[in-house]
């Protein structure tokens, strides 16, 4: 783990109003464990990571990653659907573009056929 991820850890939990005393507790290690960590002389495991993530409410990716302005996060509980785009994810700018227009499509029908119910 770089330097940068402690900044990152130590600006998020600061904006979250947490010491560190608080958010350790919270996360179940020691507060010196946290300290570490923000100074770069820890790593702290993926399930950390994962808890400290879930305590400031944040993405594991917002705490890993210098840039996250190319991140999306979204909460999609259909497993099946959530897969389904990560493989359109991985097509051709041109594929993806023609399935976003067939769900643009759908959506648009959809909608018109429900104004026409009401």
């Amino acid at each position: 783990m770089d330097k940068k991820f402690g900044e990152r850890l130590a600006k998020t939990r600061k904006e979250n109003n947490f010491t560190q005393d608080e958010l350790a507790k919270l996360i179940h290690v020691h507060g010196r464990h946290i300290s570490r960590i923000e100074q770069g002389k820890a790593n702290p495991s993926a399930e950390v990571i994962k808890r400290i993530a879930e305590v400031l409410k944040v993405s594991i990716d917002q705490l890993l990653c210098d840039d996250t302005s190319n991140i999306v996060t979204v909460r999609i509980n259909d497993k099946e659907l959530l897969k389904s785009i990560e493989e359109v994810d991985r097509l051709t700018e041109e594929d993806r573009t023609v399935i976003k227009r067939l769900i643009q499509a759908f959506i648009k029908e959809k909608r018109m056929k429900e104004i026409a119910i009401t």
